[in-house]
């Protein structure tokens, strides 16, 4: 009968052990969750407006734009999806818990400007309405989520945070529709 030395033992235990530590610390994780507080100049929106903007009777027009920050983007969606709901978007009056805060804008014909905004605290959407005289579902409204990252940190210990990244936009306000250009 064979004996197993005490050092082959312990030599077996600790390449287990090392093994396992190496294993662990392969394991995905989830992402952690940023947290979504107040953001100083956290949401950065560009438009430019055509000449002919709000066309009617050939006659461009000004109008109104309205940007909602939202924690949730269930309600912008659903009432984005029919005349009536826009014009309650376009009101700014919505008393949905998801609608964090509202920024309203008046538009000229021509125009090209920057709005740059303090993001709200728990916004995680973006969402624009304009209030063209043709108020069509799928084309006066558009909807974005606010960006984040999660970065590494430590070479021993690793830790993963989440950061939330300013949102920046840039939007083409035709004779009837809103559009975003994307930058390449």
């Amino acid at each position: 009968m064979s004996s197993i030395r005490p050092s082959t033992v312990l030599q077996g235990l600790l390449c287990a052990a090392c093994l396992l530590w190496v294993l662990s610390s392969c394991a995905h994780k989830p992402d952690p969750e940023p947290s979504w507080g107040f953001g100083p100049k956290g949401v950065k929106i560009t438009y430019k407006a055509v000449k002919l903007l709000n066309a009617f009777d050939d006659r461009p027009h000004a109008m109104l734009m309205v940007v909602y920050q939202l924690s949730e983007a269930n309600e912008f969606k659903k009432l984005s999806q029919y005349e009536d709901g826009l014009r309650q978007l376009l009101e700014a009056k919505g008393k949905d818990p998801t609608f964090m805060a509202t920024h309203k804008v008046y538009i000229e014909p021509g125009d090209t400007k920057t709005l740059v905004l303090d993001r709200a605290e728990k916004a995680r959407w973006v969402g624009v309405v304009a209030g063209y005289y043709a108020l069509e579902p799928g084309k006066v409204t558009a909807l974005f989520e606010i960006p984040h990252s999660v970065e590494t940190h430590g070479l021993i210990r690793r830790k993963r945070v989440a950061k939330v990244e300013p949102l920046e936009v840039t939007l083409v306000l035709g004779e009837q529709a809103v559009q975003e250009q994307k930058t390449p």
